[in-house]
């Protein structure tokens, strides 16, 4: 894919950012990724102590519990990326996040005893997985050929932003 190279050889690079973040669909692109990333951010950096904690699990076994989230998202990946080609990204990016938030009142904000901790663990990893599966999908349909390369660097920076927001705002509560 290079031909995109030679159509803008001569646009201004900071004129071409602006009319990027000038588009409505690229702003709710970015608004949506920001969000999402800061939902899981402000979470992510206490699950090890609440999970321990409030749900007693036992420290020892920490590690097991990543491991079993991990190799669940590792397997679950491809088979959500074929639910995102058939049901389309922003179908299954909405499923993705109403399991999440069930996964997050279920397990931990009512913390229901008679829900196994590694259930709770293992299904709030897999439920961001189908939601980050489909929302970076459904985010690649926002630039134009030629918008791709800058419109991504924009993306990433804005991931990285507000996952840091979301764990220092974590932090503080």
């Amino acid at each position: 894919l290079t031909g995109h190279l030679a159509i803008h050889r001569d646009e201004n690079v900071l004129r071409a950012f602006v009319k990027l973040l000038s588009g409505r669909i690229t702003q709710l692109s970015y608004l949506g990724s920001a969000i999402s990333n800061f939902g899981l951010f402000v979470l992510i950096p206490n699950l090890a102590a609440f999970t321990q904690g409030n749900l007693h699990y036992p420290r020892e076994r920490l590690g097991l519990l990543y491991l079993m989230g991990g190799l669940a998202g590792f397997f679950t990946i491809r088979p959500f990326g074929r639910l995102v080609d058939y049901y389309g990204s922003f179908r299954v990016a909405w499923v993705g996040t109403m399991i999440t938030v069930a996964v997050v009142l279920v397990g931990f904000t009512w913390a229901l005893p008679w829900v196994p901790v590694e259930a709770t663990f293992v299904s709030f990893m897999v439920a961001n997985g189908l939601r980050n599966v489909s929302v970076q999908t459904l985010t690649t349909k926002v630039p134009l050929q030629e918008e791709r390369a800058r419109y991504m660097s924009i993306q990433s920076m804005t991931q990285h932003l507000f996952s840091a927001l979301g764990a220092f705002t974590s932090a503080q509560m």
